[in-house]
């Protein structure tokens, strides 16, 4: 007898006498296919179904044809046609259809649906066919699924969950939009106590009904969401307490982190603890024990990792304190100052969330300022915050914390003595000399605890062990053998302990410690091993999107495999609630997993995970959070162009450099000890690196114009650096290269950012001259290129190179015209400060023509327009402005009140520009009120501000102050008193110094005040 037999379900196959029957022309196949499923057919029905389009006496040719071929191929009895107008297959012949068998229903016949009936088979100019294969193709799954339910309902009545949790991932698998299979599948994983897989199902669930039918789940299904919710809740709490209920030794440094925390609570003096000691000498235990017991005692902990790969970049570690930090100023409402915002935006992202004024034209950040700026405020916030709520933050190894977060912690300890900020640290013994140096500053301190971790003792090994696997009979001799073999490491104990307990015997104790790590993905399956491969190349935590995306696992799959991974203690979720994410559960495992990844495997793997993060990117202020990671995966996947790129964007964010705001600072002195800053020393270290870099590419990658637009904003980064260290020489030159290049390239926004720091270099140095050479280049190209933003901010500029030039009518001209311009904008508010500034200098050409009260009225513009979009910077120097000018129209009140504001602003923004100024004026009215010593404190504040800026107006006008105030002492002796050992010199000797520096200014009219002070003597 003949056999053949017919897999319809899925991709269709014919098999006669075990090899697979390959048909001439399709309609042949599917005539077959037909008659299988028909058993017995009208010729006339076979003729309108796959030639109903042509003459009949066509058609029944083409039958006959196809009938020949399938009897030549197969058998010539293979169809039969008992009438002339019948045809059937053989009833003789063993056919084995697995649609036959699949419609009887017999136990297993559903395993047969392997796909849908006849999947992906089409017919060309057949479409009564086509329109019959869809018909029975509904009907097959309508059977499936129906039978899938009756097996689900089954399954669930005699409690075989893993039965009906196969069949229902084969429900959504077929029917994705069956709500009754998701909800059967969450309550079977609620059965099991997996209810991070339910909770993961009922997400994505949400997430399909939103993208494709813009609904949302049935009642039904959100209740048994709830349900989970509560049940995971529960879980978790008896998991802590279960994790809590084994836990080894430390009783003294327990005793110690919990009589210290008591101390804060109650207002004590209390001491912030670092935990120092070896990998694996459980530090990351012994904190999850504390906060574990204190976590319901009301004090919120914020903890945060740090990583090697993190090392060098500045203040990492701290990106998801300030985010958990952020939600807490949210929940409590707590009020900061806009200003607050505005710089911890620049610097978290999180905060410029809400803050429109974080992404602005380049002009615009002098609103935005460098690190030692930041400081103060990072420190005033925190303190803030603490003022409301006393909380702790945990930083975990430390070692690889970056020199501005350990600069940071320091002074949070020093200025708030733990107080209201605890501070917990975990640290490798011996690692850096930075470590050592910062615990050598801190010891001074008494504030900080070193709390020194050891391995176990012998007794202490054995004890472990007996506690951990009570179960088990430990002989001597295996103690002693898990003591030479662990050294009483409790994370090599652990290691081993679990494998005893993995394996079953303690027999099978591996001894050697790389065979012991090995030993922990021994039972592991190959596709979670390939999870495990993904997740070590992430120094931090891996999201499940993350894996999803990289593995290109199903989403029920992968949760089942990160279930294994967990039940085994290899992975862990961490994160907050919409943002979870897994790490290893020791970094030991990281490494041993990472490390037996071929070097090819990891390249590949670093090189994908850098083009994932890069789609994550907004091109705005909240990428700076990804660049560490970027340059750190593309550096590990050999890719060097991008490594490249994104090292100058990640330099080009943490070194802003000063504009014409700012001053060139030539005295690094001026940054106090440990304050918030990159020195000039390490910024110049990270340029050499990044120039390093650079010609490595440039080797490899010649002729690449995206590379040149690179060297161009390396060349333009590192002449700016030169400039502000006063080394105006390498500077300059390194600019006017970029700005050839640029031109060359007709890359004309770098051209005009090469322009604008040559402009802002004749500003400092007071070279009207050459400032406009530049500007009228630069113009020529912001015209030519048709950039109006631009063109406002060089008219601006242009009005201030007129009013340098003692030309203040024609200045008022080109900043009114500057000003219409930027009003005229679609982005008008990101020029807010430009527009602002624009006002600033038609009052100073103003008050350099005397007008003093037009000169304040176009002051109180800018500042108005500051004020409205709470932008700080540009504040005081306007109100030291308007404070010159009403100082020298004689209003000495109003003079007194802006001086005032003016350094209130300098006082939370540490900036210079201005500062001596407003403290010089401010101590001269103040020895007209008889308040000599606080006079004297500004004074020499002024000193030491002008003597650091090293700017020539502001030095005259210091001079000038002096001479007044040696004028005053004349006639009031208790001003002499205090004044006689500060100014020694003559009114005339001031007066005479001062004018010599101011004359070189062009149409200083203080020049002439100063001559008067010198005829009057």
């Amino acid at each position: 007898m003949q056999h053949i037999t017919a897999k319809l379900l899925g991709t269709p196959t014919v098999t006669y006498e075990e090899k697979q029957v390959l048909f001439p022309f399709r309609k042949a196949e599917a005539l077959f296919y037909y008659l299988l499923i028909k058993k017995k057919v009208q010729r006339d029905e076979l003729v309108s179904l796959f030639w109903g389009e042509v003459e009949e006496e066509v058609a029944k040719k083409n039958l006959r044809n196809a009938v020949y071929m399938i009897r030549r191929i197969i058998g010539e009895d293979i169809i039969l046609s008992p009438q002339r107008s019948i045809l059937q297959v053989n009833p003789y012949w063993h056919i084995h259809c697995d649609v036959d068998v699949f419609l009887q229903g017999r136990e297993n016949a559903i395993d047969l649906y392997q796909g849908e009936f006849l999947q992906g088979f089409l017919v060309k100019d057949a479409e009564a066919f086509e329109q019959w294969m869809f018909q029975q193709r509904d009907h097959y799954r309508d059977v499936y699924i129906n039978s899938l339910h009756r097996r689900v309902r089954t399954c669930m009545s005699t409690r075989n969950l893993q039965q009906a949790e196969n069949y229902c991932k084969q429900l959504i698998a077929a029917e994705a939009f069956d709500e009754q299979a998701h909800r059967t599948l969450m309550k079977i994983y609620s059965a099991q106590g997996y209810y991070n897989k339910g909770i993961e199902v009922y997400h994505r669930l949400v997430e399909l009904l939103e993208r494709e039918l813009s609904i949302s789940p049935d009642i039904k299904t959100i209740d048994v969401y709830e349900t989970l919710l509560k049940e995971r809740s529960l879980k978790e709490a008896q998991q802590k307490k279960d994790y809590r209920a084994f836990y080894y030794g430390r009783v003294k440094e327990q005793q110690l982190l919990e009589r210290n925390y008591r101390y804060f609570w109650e207002g004590f003096q209390a001491q912030s603890v670092v935990l120092l000691g070896e990998a694996g000498i459980g530090k990351s235990r012994l904190l999850d024990q504390f906060m574990s017991r204190i976590h319901s005692k009301g004090v919120p902990i914020f903890l945060s990792y740090c990583y090697q790969a993190e090392e060098n970049y500045l203040l990492k570690p701290w990106n998801k304190i300030f985010s958990e930090l952020y939600l807490l100023l949210q929940r409590e409402r707590i009020e900061i100052p806009q200003l607050w915002r505005n710089i911890l935006g620049y610097i978290f992202p999180v905060f410029a969330l809400d803050n429109p004024m974080t992404d602005m034209n380049p002009i615009e950040q002098v609103d935005f300022l460098k690190y030692q700026v930041a400081e103060k405020v990072i420190l005033d916030f925190l303190r803030e915050v603490a003022k409301h709520k006393k909380f702790i933050l945990v930083f975990e190894d430390v070692h690889w914390m970056d020199d501005m977060s350990l600069s940071l912690i320091k002074n949070i300890v020093q200025q708030d003595q733990n107080r209201s900020i605890l501070l917990l640290l975990s640290c490798r013994e011996g690692y850096s000399k930075k470590i050592d140096a910062f615990f050598a500053q801190m010891a001074g301190l008494q504030y900080v605890h070193k709390l020194q971790l050891k391995r176990f003792d012998r007794i202490e090994t054995a004890d472990f062990a007996s506690s951990m696997l009570p179960e088990y009979t430990f002989t001597e001799e295996l103690h002693q053998l898990l003591y030479k073999e662990t050294e009483g490491n409790p994370f090599f104990l652990v290691a081993a302990l679990n494998n005893m307990r993995e394996s079953g015997s303690i027999h099978e104790f591996t001894t050697k410690i790389e065979d012991l790590l090995n030993s922990r993905f021994m039972n592991i399956s190959e596709e979670s091993r390939k999870i495990l491969n993904i997740a070590s190349v992430f120094f931090d935590k891996v999201t499940f999107q993350n894996l999803l995306e990289l593995s290109g696992k199903k989403d029920l799959v992968l949760m089942d495999i990160l279930e294994e991974l967990q039940d085994k203690h290899i992975l862990m979720e961490v994160g907050e609630a919409d943002r979870p994410g897994f790490i290893f559960t020791h970094q030991k495992l990281r490494e041993y997993v990472y490390s037996k990844l071929s070097l090819s495997g990891r390249r590949i793997l670093h090189q994908r995970i850098a083009r994932l993060l890069e789609k994550k990117l907004r091109q705005d202020k909240r990428d700076i959070q990804y660049y560490s990671k970027l340059i750190y995966h593309f550096s590990k996947g050999g890719c060097k162009l991008a490594e490249l790129k994104y090292t100058i964007k990640n330099l080009e964010e943490y070194l802003h450099f000063s504009h014409e705001v700012f001053p060139v600072v030539n005295d690094a002195t001026m940054l106090q000890d440990g304050s918030l800053h990159l020195s000039p020393q390490q910024v110049r270290l990270q340029l050499q690196e990044a120039g390093r870099l650079l010609e490595e590419v440039e080797e490899e990658e010649k002729g690449n114009d995206h590379l040149k637009g690179l060297a161009m904003a390396y060349k333009h980064m590192l002449g700016r650096f030169h400039i502000r260290q006063g080394e105006y020489q390498e500077g300059i030159l390194l600019i006017q290269q970029v700005i050839d290049e640029a031109i060359e390239m007709k890359d004309y926004v770098m051209a005009l950012k090469g322009y604008r720091q040559m402009i802002y270099y004749c500003i400092n140095i007071q070279e009207p001259d050459q400032m406009a050479v530049f500007l009228e280049k630069a113009l020529r190209i912001a015209e030519d290129s048709g950039n109006q933003g631009e063109l406002g901010v060089l008219m601006r500029l242009k009005g201030l190179e007129r009013i340098l030039s003692g030309q203040y009518e024609e200045a008022e001209i080109c900043l009114k015209d500057a000003i219409n311009i930027m009003q005229g904008l679609k982005d008008r508010d990101q020029y807010i400060l430009n527009i602002a500034a624009a006002y600033n200098f038609m009052g100073e050409g103003k008050r350099h023509m005397r007008a003093f009260q037009d000169a304040i009225d176009y002051y109180e513009k800018a500042i108005a327009l500051c004020e409205g979009k709470k932008l700080a910077r540009g504040l005081s120097a306007f109100y030291t402005n308007a404070g010159q000018a009403a100082f020298d129209m004689g209003d000495e009140k109003k003079a007194k009140d802006y001086f005032k504001k003016a350094l209130e602003i300098h006082g939370k923004l540490d900036s210079l520009w201005g500062r001596s100024i407003a403290q010089g004026y401010l101590a001269f009215l103040l020895t007209k009120e008889g308040s000599y010593q606080e006079a004297l404190h500004h004074l020499m504040k002024a000193e030491e501000d002008c003597s650091k800026l090293q700017n020539p107006y502001e030095t005259g006008i210091l001079l000038r102050i002096k001479a007044q105030i040696s004028q005053r002492m004349d006639t009031d002796k208790r001003l002499e008193e205090v004044f006689k050992q500060y100014l020694t010199d003559s009114v005339e000797d001031y007066c005479e110094e001062g004018i010599q520096i101011l004359e070189k200014l062009k149409d200083c009219y203080e020049v002439e005040i100063l001559n008067q002070l010198k005829r009057c003597r």
